[in-house]
């Protein structure tokens, strides 16, 4: 005869979950590595055909938008390798400050095209860190996304950067209209999203993501009305 706890009946239907979960997890991952290839050559004939002038115009918009979608399908399978860690890191000693800038002109017209004023701030001397920068310079694409994404009427991106004992904190302020504190308690949580967007929902869990693996934190505070940072 076997009884069983309610107790012990949670226990059990939260491990049969955690295992439904890692093995979609890592069917996913098999999927995204499978897929990265198959994309990279569309991409890369799309954009060879492109180069041929004799192409019709109406030809050349299918090809184009093949291209397009077809970037946007690797950069969803490439987040989801980011995210399951099989991107290796490459440390280097940096100048967070400069990464920041080069991020911030690869974005230029994004933040143009959204209404959106940068004000930087900086609090020098700065601390030089081993850092890897792509993978950092990626944390902070996700971030500004996720902020401009907040101000779809226009804004205010505030960047201030400082440092403190030898650690380099930069706080990331929008005037969005804030985020909900139900919201705000899963904004970390991978694929979750609340607005409707393209994409998998992966951007602030990845950018947290790779700021761990830098053994540094991540956290978010907002209000309704007074914009998040």
């Amino acid at each position: 005869m076997l009884i069983l706890s309610k107790d012990r009946l949670w226990i059990e239907d939260r491990l049969i979950q955690a295992g439904q979960l890692m093995s979609l997890g890592e069917m996913s991952v098999q999927h995204a590595r499978d897929l990265n290839n198959p994309l990279m050559t569309i991409i890369g004939y799309s954009t060879i055909m492109l180069r041929d002038e004799k192409i019709p115009v109406d030809r050349r918009k299918d090809l184009q938008m093949i291209q397009e979608e077809a970037t946007r399908a690797r950069k969803i399978t490439q987040d989801i390798l980011d995210y399951a860690g099989e991107s290796p890191l490459s440390f280097q000693v940096v100048n967070v400050e400069i990464l920041l800038d080069q991020t911030l002109s690869l974005m230029d017209s994004r933040i143009h095209q959204a209404g959106i004023v940068v004000t930087k701030n900086v609090q020098r001397p700065l601390s030089f860190i081993s850092a890897d920068p792509g993978q950092i310079k990626q944390a902070f694409v996700n971030t500004m996304n996720n902020a401009i994404d907040a101000m779809p009427r226009g804004g205010r991106l505030e960047i201030d950067i400082g440092s403190d004992n030898g650690d380099v904190k930069i706080t990331f302020s929008d005037t969005g209209d804030g985020i909900s504190s139900d919201t705000l308690s899963h904004i970390f949580d991978p694929f979750y999203s609340s607005r409707v967007k393209d994409g998998t929902g992966l951007g602030l869990s990845l950018a947290k993501s790779v700021i761990q693996k830098h053994q540094g934190s991540m956290d978010v505070s907002s209000q309704i009305g007074h914009g998040t940072n």
